[in-house]
């Protein structure tokens, strides 16, 4: 067996062991909540790939507020982030298995082709630390183009406590005519703001211009 295939194998073999756990306690959740209740605001109907979805607004975001440890092992070594990622997406996964057309069957390859497309990278600037994400292309409103996580240098990062400095923000594809996508922000109470819209593809550019402009520093 190839060294790829034995990395896919263990790798579909430590989702199968999380997205249980996951799942489970998705079942727990879903006799005392209901589909639209667990479902952002962002999307008012049914996501078309639901644990994309939950993966890029809600687990990876949550993350990022609450500063958890799968942020922490991302940000320190995102080459070697395929376990902190995997339990996102299994977290992303318990809001997944509610939507109808949620796909136990293909979640394993799903996840595992999602993660291949993810791209990392930092920019430290203006007294901020900016952590990039290129999500996989997206096909649906609002799948995001790609994901920026913003923490203010000086700033005390503690797990499990929100710092009030941090961002989470979003180029999102749109289903506003005559718009490709939309600068987007989820806050740390799950509120999703628009903050505008733009006509072309967004490259991260757009993130690095937009993210930079929201916080009052040079973009270069």
């Amino acid at each position: 067996m190839r060294t790829s295939q034995i990395r896919k194998t263990r790798l579909m073999a430590a989702t199968f062991m999380l997205l249980a756990t996951a799942l489970a306690a998705g079942e727990v959740v879903g006799q005392a909540t209901s589909e639209s209740a667990e479902r952002p605001a962002a999307q008012a109907q049914s996501p078309v790939r639901p644990l994309l979805y939950y993966f890029e607004h809600v687990s990876l975001r949550d993350a990022a507020f609450r500063y958890d440890r799968d942020i922490q092992a991302l940000i320190a070594n995102p080459r070697q982030a395929g376990e902190p990622v995997t339990r996102l997406f299994a977290k992303a996964a318990q809001h997944a298995v509610h939507v109808p057309n949620f796909k136990a069957e293909t979640v394993a390859d799903d996840m595992i082709r999602f993660m291949r497309q993810i791209g990392f990278e930092t920019l430290r600037r203006g007294g901020y630390t900016i952590h990039l994400m290129r999500m996989p292309p997206p096909e649906h409103p609002p799948e995001a183009y790609f994901v920026a996580i913003v923490y203010k240098d000086g700033e005390p990062l503690i797990e499990g406590t929100p710092a009030s400095s941090t961002r989470y923000i979003t180029l999102e594809r749109t289903a506003v005519e005559g718009r490709v996508f939309a600068l987007c922000e989820w806050d740390v109470n799950g509120q999703h703001k628009t903050h505008g819209f733009a006509n072309h593809e967004p490259t991260l550019r757009d993130l690095v211009a937009n993210v930079s402009a929201m916080l009052g520093i040079d973009a270069n």
